[in-house]
């Protein structure tokens, strides 16, 4: 569970950032109201589903790839087999991950900054995907919840 938190801080800092960096104007936004649940739940929604086509690419595209797999199993769980189904998915990505961390270890900060910068639209886009769909499943299912959260908390930090 302190992932999915974790995760949606993190999407909305970095698609903060991200809007910070100048470029074409957009069209502005319908407010929302982010004092309600609904309104949190719409504004995660919409900035999980906006710019979807961003991709990462070295290490960075494995960790990214993990995630949207992540994201897509919490989608489907509605009954107790699917959330079976998506913690077997969600443990078989933190094991990817954690060869995958061993990589980002190696590296310097400096590396690692870089990376992280030059795939920040796509690890935001992912980071988001999972945490709407984790607030969703926590919403709608929250008995189910249980059932992945404990593989959730075995995903590595690629701090």
């Amino acid at each position: 569970m302190k992932l999915a938190a974790k995760m949606a801080s993190m999407a909305a800092i970095m698609a903060l950032g991200l809007a910070a960096c100048g470029g074409e104007p957009e069209p502005e936004p319908e407010p929302i109201d982010m004092s309600t649940p609904e309104g949190a739940m719409r504004a995660l929604e919409s900035m999980a589903n906006s710019n979807g086509n961003a991709t990462a690419s070295g290490p960075m595209k494995v960790y990214t790839d993990g995630m949207d797999d992540i994201a897509d199993a919490i989608a489907k769980v509605d009954n107790e087999a699917s959330a079976r189904q998506a913690a077997h998915r969600i443990a078989e990505v933190a094991k990817d991950m954690e060869g995958l961390q061993a990589q980002f270890d190696s590296m310097s900060d400096a590396e690692k900054t870089a990376a992280a910068m030059a795939n920040a639209q796509a690890i935001t886009q992912s980071g988001t995907r999972v945490a709407a769909a984790m607030m969703t499943l926590q919403t709608q299912h929250p008995e189910l919840m249980e059932i992945i959260s404990e593989e959730m908390d075995k995903i590595p930090d690629m701090n």
